[in-house]
């Protein structure tokens, strides 16, 4: 939703040692994986991404804004390496 409402986001990490431990798993992040305090809440959030096509996309472009040339991690030394893999 920040995405598409063009909402600045920043991000705030203790240390490279700290993004790169954590690297693999935000690289694999995928929304079916997420959770909710209620199942109810889950099933909105997915019926309104939408089917599997869907899914993939958005969990692309949450990559995207991840480590993206532009994404969170863009200014780090290494973003535009971690960008193209």
């Amino acid at each position: 939703e920040s995405d598409r409402s063009n909402i600045t986001q920043r991000i705030m990490i203790h240390s490279q040692e700290t993004l790169d431990r954590h690297y693999d798993r935000l690289l694999r992040l995928d929304v079916r994986d997420c959770q909710a305090s209620r199942q109810e809440d889950k099933d909105m959030i997915m019926k309104q991404i939408g089917d599997e096509d869907a899914i993939d996309a958005f969990n692309s472009r949450l990559a995207w804004n991840i480590f993206g040339t532009e994404g969170l991690f863009s200014a780090w030394y290494d973003g535009q390496q971690r960008a193209s893999l």
